[in-house]
């Protein structure tokens, strides 16, 4: 076999795109987006960074995060015509005091619609845009 248009290759993309990069749809065609990456902070999880992007229908969907100890930083681009819900990895004993959106507290953020406060995460409701979150955890 010399192609490269294999389904194995598509479903490690898709797998690394869905959970590394955190990129799902949440409506038809990608109308609503969850950006949720899964970031295992175990001592055997080796990932420290990771940047990936999804060409839809919409437009290109891009995530790239870098954890530092139990802070995280995410930049996320939404397009036009689109919603997303962004869940942030939250210490129930802080809240979302420490997220900022590009330097900004969550609740002053531009374009940011709706926080809502999990057990372990923040869900963060966005229009279409880049967003720089930063969440400090310690």
């Amino acid at each position: 076999m010399n192609s490269f248009a294999h389904y194995s290759f598509g479903a490690v993309y898709q797998w690394m795109v869905e959970n590394i990069g955190g990129i799902r749809s949440e409506g038809v065609a990608y109308r609503h987006i969850l950006i949720a990456p899964q970031l295992d902070n175990g001592t055997n999880n080796p990932v420290t960074h990771a940047s990936t992007s999804l060409d839809t229908i919409r437009g290109r969907i891009a995530t790239a995060w870098r954890r530092d100890g139990a802070n995280l930083t995410l930049d996320v681009t939404i397009p036009a015509n689109t919603t997303a819900t962004v869940w942030l990895p939250l210490d129930p004993a802080v809240g979302t005091h420490t997220i900022t959106e590009s330097g900004n507290p969550l609740e002053k953020a531009v374009s940011v619609s709706a926080i809502h406060e999990e057990k372990d995460h923040a869900e963060i409701e966005v229009a279409s845009g880049t967003y720089h979150f930063k969440v400090k955890n310690q």
